[in-house]
This record gives C-alpha cells, structure tokens and sequence, in this order.
C-alpha cells in the first residue's frame, strides 16, 4: 500500500502551486488590457471594441473564465489537504 505521508515534495508542489495561482491572477489581466490596446482600429471597423461591443475583451474572458480556475485549484487543495488527513490518521 502507498505511504500517504506529506511529504517535503507534497508541501514543495503545493505552495508552488499557489504560487502559480497568485502570478495568474496578478499577469493575465495586465497582458489582456495590452494585447487589447497593442495596436490603434479604425473607428468605422466592426473590430473595433467602441464599434462593435459584442467583441470580447482580454480581461473580460478572464473576468469569466477565472471563477473556473478558482473552483478547480479550491478542489485540488481540498483533496491534497484531505489526503494528509488521512495520512495522518494512519
């Protein structure tokens, strides 16, 4: 049967994923809002955002799918912090 003890490289890639999580949270908007505003459109285009406001934006697709990623991360840290209880019980 498999030792489920945490382990140094259990703890290591859980706080390296959290990590993961926080640089996530704090670049992709900043990336989004530039790649949207990288290069000038002609007002009269339907690629233009004003114009045309059905486009989405960078941070408004981050804006929707982040709630995803927050719940998906939620469920692995519960299941690693789950699985060392039940570690510990023996």
């Amino acid at each position: 049967m498999a030792n489920k003890q945490l382990t140094m490289a259990g703890l290591g890639a859980m706080v390296l994923g959290v990590v993961v999580i926080i640089v996530l949270y704090g670049i992709i908007p900043v990336i989004g809002s530039e790649v949207d505003g990288a290069t000038t459109i002609d007002a009269a285009s339907q690629w233009n955002s004003t114009t045309n406001t059905d486009i989405p934006t960078g941070p408004a697709f981050w804006t929707s799918i982040s709630g995803f990623i927050t719940l998906s991360a939620m469920m692995l840290f519960v299941g690693g912090f789950l699985g060392v209880l039940k570690g510990l019980r023996g």
